[in-house]
């Protein structure tokens, strides 16, 4: 959704929430004071309030357009709309209906991307995007990067607020440091849970240390940061496809689900079990 926060006005009762002052470059005038009418990037309840005002909007459509209705309410991660089809009809009138909606709550969908050329052309998605020559026509989907020729999810590593010096081991990060490393890696769907954990186990050790933010890791902790960073671009050569079953006709499928806890960590792993029938 284009701008999302923006569209969604504030009450005269609650604008003085979102006071502030403003001189216009003359500092020999006193500052005036306006508020915003609009919801604001940065407060913390921004949002929550944006979804549900967005939810809200979606139920009134429910019974003329339940699937994307349905959509809106349950594929949405604030402004980002992901959701799969089993056919490109479906998905071709469900994301029309999707636009519609969007439309009468005063909220605009743009950048959309699928990996059909068939729902390219019927919803007029444009193919001239430039290409990032680092992500080879990768797209950025909820943190993750997804190919969407091959329909693969990957990851592309960029660490735009770490010194190159900490990445090439040059250095001994500070609390922050490692921290701001951990960070830039964000995996919505746990694809590498069992990468990440290690360092966040190494940041609970750092909190046990008592070291403030801006003093190095003592020797031993940065001994295993440097252990993990060496693992580190093994996650560029990580591929997982986006559908589990592309050829086969699903008859009957089972979540089973294996939990287990130390005293740094606790993990749950889920499996499908699938039966099917080959359509080839």
């Amino acid at each position: 959704l284009k701008e999302m926060f923006h569209q969604v006005s504030i009450i005269s009762n609650d604008q003085d929430a979102q006071r502030f002052l403003w001189r216009n470059g003359d500092t020999s005038q006193p500052p005036k004071t306006y508020v915003m009418q609009r919801m604001i990037f940065g407060a913390a309840c921004s949002p929550t309030t944006a979804q549900l005002v967005q939810n809200c909007n979606a139920k009134d459509f429910m019974q003329e357009f339940p699937r994307a209705a349905a959509g809106i309410i349950e594929k949405h991660y604030v402004d980002d709309y992901v959701d799969c089809f089993d056919s490109e009809e479906e998905a071709i009138q469900t994301v029309k209906d999707v636009k519609f909606i969007h439309e009468a709550g005063g909220f605009k969908m743009h950048n959309l991307l699928t990996n059909s050329q068939v729902v390219s052309k019927a919803l007029c998605i444009s193919n001239d995007k430039e290409i990032d020559v680092v992500t080879d026509n990768i797209e950025r989907i909820l943190g993750m990067h997804w190919k969407s020729h091959s329909d693969l999810f990957v990851f592309v590593l960029k660490f735009h607020k770490v010194p190159k010096d900490i990445l090439d081991l040059k250095a001994v990060p500070t609390k922050r440091q490692l921290l701001s490393v951990a960070m830039s890696i964000f995996d919505p769907f746990g694809f590498v849970a069992d990468f990440m954990i290690v360092i966040k186990i190494l940041m609970q050790e750092i909190w046990k240390s008592g070291i403030d933010w801006e003093s190095k890791l003592p020797e031993e902790i940065y001994k295993k940061f440097k252990l993990w960073l060496n693992e580190l671009h093994k996650i560029t050569q990580f591929q997982i496809p986006r559908f589990y079953c592309a050829e086969c006709y699903i008859k009957k499928i089972e979540l089973h689900m294996f939990c287990d806890a130390s005293e740094e960590a606790t993990a749950a792993v889920g499996y499908w079990r699938i039966e099917n029938t080959s359509t080839s």
